[in-house]
């Protein structure tokens, strides 16, 4: 895992030439393993820090920002969205797809793949803001930032800003965001999501008011394979074209 003090986590923000050309072809056809990462629970449990979650071949670890908390701290919840009970208080989404991972009192979320050091792309997720207070008449238009700091093998990385808007009429809504490239097509190795709260004057601040809390679902994460596996494959592709040319030379002969 990427040590907290890589993270830029900011307070505020404002909005042969024939073989060569056949392996590289092929690095680029390889095929990504893809997984959907849906929380999929029968009832809504709690989560707290140091917690994981493993599904489809990633993980998700849960932790608070505080570097005082311990194993008792709360952070989050996995929410059957028919029940009620862990937004008590609160204005989670509604109209969900089952159930999801409503991050709590400013956490943070480490998604990486299952096999330790993998590359994997981001492709689309789900998100929602989750309010503090259940009056939906508190929330500018722009409630929230999804912010994801996405980790590279090398250590560098990428910042990308989702916005989450503010309720409608019966409350705040999922919303499908499919990244666009340049993004869609990065490999990473990690990546750090936690919320920040913005006011009517699109000023956006983290990690100062126990408010930046959002909502995650159906995360869509293709894995990308090791350059050993897809010079493998490179090899054996080349080795079905060089024996279609041997039985097209001796279909010739014969013929």
């Amino acid at each position: 895992m990427i040590r907290k003090s890589q993270m830029a986590l900011p307070s505020t923000s404002t909005i042969t030439k024939f073989a060569g050309a056949l392996l590289a072809a092929t690095v680029l056809a390889a095929p990504a393993q893809a997984g959907v990462v849906r929380f999929n629970a029968d009832y809504s449990m709690p989560v707290v820090h140091g917690d994981t979650w493993v599904e489809s071949g990633y993980q998700l670890v849960f932790d608070a920002y505080n570097s005082d908390a311990d194993s008792n701290t709360a952070v989050g919840s996995i929410i059957d969205g028919s029940d009620p009970w862990p937004c008590v208080d609160m204005a989670c989404p509604i109209g969900g797809d089952g159930s999801y991972y409503g991050a709590f009192n400013d956490s943070v979320v480490w998604l990486s793949s299952a096999t330790q050091g993998a590359q994997f792309q981001l492709k689309s997720i789900d998100a929602s803001f989750i309010g503090a207070f259940p009056d939906l008449g508190t929330y500018p238009a722009l409630s929230g930032l999804l912010r994801m700091q996405a980790f590279r093998a090398d250590n560098s990385y990428e910042v990308i800003d989702l916005p989450l808007f503010g309720p409608g009429a019966n409350g705040f809504q999922f919303a499908t965001y499919d990244l666009l490239e340049p993004y869609a097509s990065m490999n990473f190795v990690e990546i750090a999501m936690f919320g920040m709260v913005c006011n009517a004057s699109l000023s956006c601040s983290a990690f100062d008011s126990n408010q930046g809390q959002f909502a995650i679902d159906n995360i869509v994460l293709a894995e990308v394979p090791e350059p050993a596996s897809a010079a493998i494959f490179g090899l054996g592709l080349m080795g079905l074209v060089a024996g279609a040319r041997r039985r097209k030379a001796n279909a010739n002969v014969n013929a």
